[in-house]
C-alpha cells in the first residue's frame, strides 16, 4: 500500500506500520463512522422509507441531532445508523519530509556519507567506502523515473519503498523497506550494500541467462542421456552445495531486487491460475535438504508430465522413507506437472517435488557463477557424429 492522504482502513484493522508512523507523528488519522444510505421504518406511515444505498459519513457530532443522507436527503437517528456502521480510520496528513529526514539521520547515524540531488524531490546519493548508490524514496512527487537515466548510467540504485506492492522498476534496482530502517536503522543493510554487486555486473548476468538457458537446450538434444542423467546431474548439485559464497551473494540479490526474485512457470488447469511463481530463494534452499532422491532425465524431445513424477515418487518411497525431497534434473521448460510440485509445498510446507529445468538451470548456473564449467562439460561430450552434423 502506498502511502497516500485519503487511504481508509477499518478503525479495528489499521495496519502496524501506519500505526507506527502515526506514534513517530509522521502520519495523522481521522476517525469516524461510516454506513449506508439503506432506508427506516417510517414512524409517521405504515410504509417504509427506502434508502439510496450511498455512504453517509458521521464524525463528531451531537447523537441527539438527526443525521441526513447528502444524496437523498433520507434521515436518520444516530441510533439508527451506527446499528451497521463501520468505524473508520482515514489518513489526513502525510509528513513526507520529516519521514525522509528522519530516515537519512538514520543513515547518517552509520557513517553514511550523503548528497541531496540539486531540483529532484526525494533523490540522494549515498557513499559508503568506494561505493556510490543512487537512492529514490518511493513518495508521490519523487522522481522515480530517475531510475531508468541512472540505470543507464550502470550505478547502484536502491529504491526506499513505503508499499506492500513494488512498483514497476528494473530489476537491477535495490529495494530496501523504509518501515524496517525507521524502526531497526540502517546498519545491517550497509552491509548488504557493502556485498551487492554493481548494477553494470547484474544486468552483465541477467542478459547471459537466456542464452546460457539457450546452450543448455542445444546442448540436451545432442549428448547422451547416461552421461547426463549421472555425470551431470551430480556436477550441478556439487556446485550448488560448495558455492557458498556465492549462494549468500545470490540470496542477497533474491531479497532485494524483486524483478528477480521469482520465475513463472504454466500451472494451469481447471479453475486454477494459468501462471505460478516460483520464489528462486526458496526454492534454492528447499533443493539443499537433505536426504534427497535425484532422477536426472534427458528430456530433450519430450515433456515432464505426472507420470514421470510418479515413477520419482515410488522411487523415493522404495529408498528411503526419511527422503525429504525429490529433485528432477531436465534440459527442457516443457513441463505439465507443475501443479503437482505446488500441491505437494501446500501440503507439506516447502518444494518436496523439485524440477530442474533449463530456464531455472540457467538462472542458477548464471548467479552462482559455474555456467561456464556446465556448458562445457556438456559440450566435452557431444558424439562426434553430432558434432560434425
Amino acid at each position: 500500500m502506498l502511502l497516500l492522504i485519503g487511504t481508509r482502513f477499518q478503525a479495528e484493522a489499521v495496519p502496524e506500520d501506519i500505526t507506527k508512523l502515526t506514534s513517530f507523528g509522521f502520519i495523522t488519522l481521522s476517525e469516524y463512522l461510516l454506513s449506508n444510505c439503506n432506508g427506516r421504518e417510517s414512524v409517521n406511515i405504515a410504509n417504509r422509507i427506502e434508502g439510496c444505498g450511498e455512504l453517509i459519513s458521521i464524525t463528531n457530532r451531537k447523537t441527539e441531532e438527526l443525521i441526513q443522507c447528502s444524496n437523498c436527503e433520507a434521515e436518520y437517528t444516530y441510533e439508527e445508523i451506527k446499528v451497521n456502521a463501520q468505524r473508520i480510520k482515514e489518513i489526513k496528513e502525510i509528513k513526507y519530509n520529516k519521514i525522509i529526514d528522519y530516515i537519512l539521520e538514520k543513515v547518517k547515524n552509520t557513517n553514511v556519507e550523503i548528497e541531496e540531488i540539486a531540483r529532484r524531490t526525494g533523490n540522494y546519493i549515498f557513499r559508503i567506502n568506494e561505493k556510490s548508490f543512487f537512492v529514490v524514496f518511493n513518495f508521490p512527487n519523487c522522481n522515480l523515473e530517475t531510475l531508468l537515466l541512472n540505470r543507464a548510467k550502470n550505478q547502484f540504485i536502491i529504491l526506499i519503498n513505503f508499499s506492500e506492492k513494488i512498483p514497476s522498476i528494473p530489476g537491477e534496482v535495490i529495494v530496501f523497506s523504509g518501515y524496517e530502517i525507521l524502526e531497526d536503522g540502517f546498519e545491517s543493510f550497509k552491509h548488504i550494500l557493502r556485498d551487492l554487486p554493481t548494477c553494470s555486473e547484474l544486468i552483465e548476468k541477467v542478459r547471459l541467462v537466456p542464452s546460457i538457458e539457450t546452450k543448455i537446450i542445444e546442448l540436451g538434444k545432442k549428448i547422451e542421456w547416461q552421461f547426463f542423467e549421472n555425470e551431470i546431474s551430480n556436477f550441478i548439485m556439487h556446485e550448488i552445495k560448495s558455492r557458498s559464497e556465492q549462494r549468500y551473494l545470490y540470496w542477497l540479490l533474491l531479497n532485494h531486487h524483486p524483478e528477480l526474485k521469482h520465475i513463472l512457470v504454466n500451472a494451469g488447469g481447471a479453475g486454477k491460475a494459468d501462471k505460478l511463481p516460483i520464489i528462486l530463494s526458496e526454492y534454492l534452499s528447499d533443493m539443499l535438504r537433505e536426504p534427497a532422491t535425484m532422477d536426472a532425465k534427458l528430456y530433450s524431445t519430450t515433456k515432464v508430465t505426472n507420470t514421470t513424477m510418479e515413477k520419482v515418487t515410488h522411487h523415493m518411497l522404495l529408498s528411503d522413507s526419511k527422503t525429504t525431497r525429490v529433485i528432477i534434473f531436465t534440459t527442457t521448460n516443457d513441463v505439465t506437472c507443475w501443479e503437482d510440485v505446488f500441491s505437494a509445498k501446500r501440503k507439506y510446507g516447502y518444494f518436496k517435488l523439485l524440477i530442474l529445468t533449463a530456464r531455472i538451470l540457467s538462472e542458477i548456473s548464471v548467479h552462482l557463477e559455474f555456467h561456464t564449467e556446465l556448458i562445457e562439460k556438456m559440450q566435452s561430450r557431444i558424439p562426434h557424429s553430432k558434432t560434425s552434423g
